[in-house]
């Protein structure tokens, strides 16, 4: 199983160009323009894709683009 803790060490180790291509909530919702709500209850759904990061929810931004 894997930590938040490592997770956030793995993230940290990415190249900075990888790191780049993470979106929250609010800029995945303002790219996609629609609501933050609608963005964590696809989220939610597996509609979107997206990751964890202790708390925080992350898109990767590729994702974003095939949506």
């Amino acid at each position: 199983m894997i930590t938040a803790e490592k997770f956030y060490k793995e993230i940290l180790e990415m190249p900075l160009k990888e790191r780049e291509k993470l979106f929250t909530i609010r800029e995945a919702s303002e790219y996609l323009e629609v609501a933050e709500i609608t963005v964590r209850r696809w989220a939610k759904d597996s509609i979107l894709k997206s990751k964890r990061i202790g708390k925080n929810i992350v898109f990767d931004a590729d994702e974003l683009k095939e949506f």
